[in-house]
C-alpha cells in the first residue's frame, strides 16, 4: 500500500494527474507523509524525477521567455557588453604613464680581490678527477683506459702489462670500471667491479680488482666481496 500511495503522490507532485504543475510545498507534504523503506532507495528515486523535472520545466520558461523577448534579450546583453567595454576605456587613461614615472640610479662600487693569490693558491692545490665508464663490447683496453682519463704514457703501458686487468676489461661488457687521476692524467687508482667468477657465488657475491700504484710498481688486488644495498648521499659547491 505504502509503494502504491508513492506512485499515486509521485503523479500528483510531477504533474501527470489533473492537479496541473508541481510545486515545492506539494513536495514536502508527499516527503512527510510517505511511509518510506528502510534502505532509502524509493526516496532517493522520487527526489531524483522531481528535480529533473523541476529543471526540465525551467528550462521550457526560459526557452519560452527567449522565444517571446529574443528582440529584449538581445538588445540588453549587447548593452551590458557595450557599458563594461565603455567602463573599461574610461577606467583606462587613470593609470599612471610609465614614462613619467621617477627614475633613480643607484653607482656603488664594488671593490674585488686580487687575482694573483687565488691563482697561485689554486696552482698549490692538488686536484683529483673522478671517471666513471662501463666496459663496451669490443673496445680496446687503451680506448677504455683513455676514456678514464688515464693519459700519462707510463702508467698506461704499465697498465697494459697486468694479466688480470687486461682479462677484466678488454673486450668485455656491462665491467664498471672506476679512476681517480690528477691533473696530469697520472693514475690514483682504478677499480674493475665485475661478476665472481664461480656460478656457485655470482648470485650473492662480485669480484673487485683494485689497481693502485705503488712506487715504481702497480699493485693489483682481487676480492671476492658479498653484494649488499647502500644508500648514498652526495652534495657539491661550485
Amino acid at each position: 500500500m505504502a509503494h502504491k500511495r508513492l506512485v499515486l503522490q509521485n503523479r500528483f507532485i510531477l504533474g501527470d494527474g489533473p492537479s496541473g504543475p508541481s510545486r515545492p510545498e506539494a513536495v514536502l507534504r508527499v516527503l512527510n507523509a510517505t511511509s518510506w523503506p528502510a534502505h532509502g532507495w524509493a526516496r532517493h528515486r522520487f527526489l531524483a524525477r522531481v528535480f529533473l523535472d523541476l529543471l526540465e520545466r525551467y528550462g521550457q520558461a526560459a526557452a519560452l521567455f527567449k522565444a517571446r523577448h529574443s528582440k529584449t534579450v538581445t538588445l540588453a546583453a549587447a548593452g551590458l557588453f557595450g557599458g563594461l567595454g565603455a567602463v573599461a576605456f574610461a577606467v583606462a587613461p587613470l593609470a599612471p604613464d610609465a614614462a613619467l614615472l621617477p627614475v633613480q640610479t643607484v653607482s656603488e662600487s664594488v671593490a674585488t680581490a686580487e687575482i694573483g693569490p687565488q691563482l697561485e693558491a689554486l696552482a698549490e692545490h692538488d686536484l683529483e678527477l673522478n671517471f666513471s665508464e662501463v666496459t663496451r663490447a669490443g673496445s680496446s683496453m687503451d680506448a677504455t683506459l683513455r676514456r678514464l682519463g688515464i693519459a700519462d704514457p707510463a702508467t698506461l703501458a704499465a697498465l697494459r702489462q697486468e694479466t688480470q686487468l687486461r682479462r677484466a676489461i678488454d673486450g668485455r661488457a656491462g665491467r664498471l670500471v672506476q679512476s681517480r687521476v690528477d691533473a696530469r692524467g697520472e693514475l690514483l687508482e682504478l677499480v674493475v667491479r665485475m661478476p665472481a667468477e664461480s656460478s656457485e657465488s655470482a648470485p650473492t657475491h662480485f669480484t673487485r680488482l683494485t689497481v693502485k700504484p705503488e712506487g715504481s710498481r702497480l699493485s693489483v688486488r682481487s676480492k671476492l666481496v658479498p653484494l649488499e644495498t647502500q644508500t648514498r648521499l652526495a652534495s657539491g659547491t661550485i
